[in-house]
């Protein structure tokens, strides 16, 4: 991966950057372009990657969707469950009308 495609555009300020800024920028740099390969990100093509991230994003939301659905799916059945299990026992064990 080059240099000029990930780096960051740098500041126009009066004040150039000092060796030791630039030394811990590319220390910073390699770190994270280390861990990223170690979780087995391709940190090859960025547009790629931030694909990923918004797949992963989509499908997480997604999946919180679809649990809260079936919890008020599953409530709502011991509602109706309950509803209609009350009704059948003042049908049966109630008292009755003649």
């Amino acid at each position: 991966m080059s240099d000029s495609q990930n780096s960051v555009p740098k500041k126009q300020d009066a004040e150039p950057e000092s060796e030791w800024q630039a030394r811990v920028r590319r220390i910073r740099r390699e770190t994270v372009l280390d861990v990223l390969e170690s979780l087995g990100v391709t940190v090859d093509d960025v547009k790629e990657v931030q694909k990923d991230f918004i797949h992963l994003r989509r499908t997480r939301i997604i999946s919180e969707q679809v649990g809260s659905k079936v919890r008020l799916g599953v409530i709502g059945m011991l509602f109706a469950l309950g509803t209609w299990g009350v009704t059948w026992l003042l049908q049966t064990f109630g008292p009755q009308v003649k």
